[in-house]
């Protein structure tokens, strides 16, 4: 992976992580409200997963947290 893709990689789990806190979530609700599973949000925040996350994610992040992409994969 790229330097500007890893970065873009760690400020978009650094950003959900801090959404997630800033709202008062746990992982559980985070991950229902974005449509996937508490492991596989799990997975993102200890950058377990592979770096490669589907549209509907990013689509989901919008929706839930009114962020578009660029937004959440910024610093």
């Amino acid at each position: 992976m790229n330097e500007t893709c890893q970065k873009q990689w760690e400020n978009m789990v650094n950003n959900l992580i801090r959404l997630r806190k800033e709202k008062g979530l746990s992982r559980r609700e985070m991950a229902r409200l974005l449509g996937i599973g508490p492991l596989m949000l799990a997975k993102i925040e200890q950058g377990t997963l592979s770096r490669r996350l589907s549209a509907e994610i990013f689509l989901a992040i919008e929706e839930v947290f009114g962020l578009l992409p660029s937004q959440i994969l910024s610093s």
